[in-house]
């Protein structure tokens, strides 16, 4: 399951995988969130969610920046 990150526990570049963990943007309403959302999931089952989330460090940097 999917886990939305606050910008108060953010650091560093959040689409960088640290362990078994990727972040990403949220891309459309759905189970994961709200458009714009940035989530944590499994590194293993981000590629198949790619019509949901986007995980590519710009994607997560601007969604965040629009939190903020």
């Amino acid at each position: 399951m999917a886990k939305i990150i606050k910008n108060d526990d953010q650091g560093g570049d959040q689409a960088e995988k640290v362990g078994e963990v990727v972040a990403g943007r949220v891309l459309v309403h759905c189970y994961l969130g709200e458009p714009d959302d940035v989530v944590e999931l499994d590194a293993e089952l981000a590629p198949s969610l790619a019509d949901l989330v986007d995980t590519t460090p710009a994607a997560v940097e601007y969604a965040l920046s629009l939190k903020a």
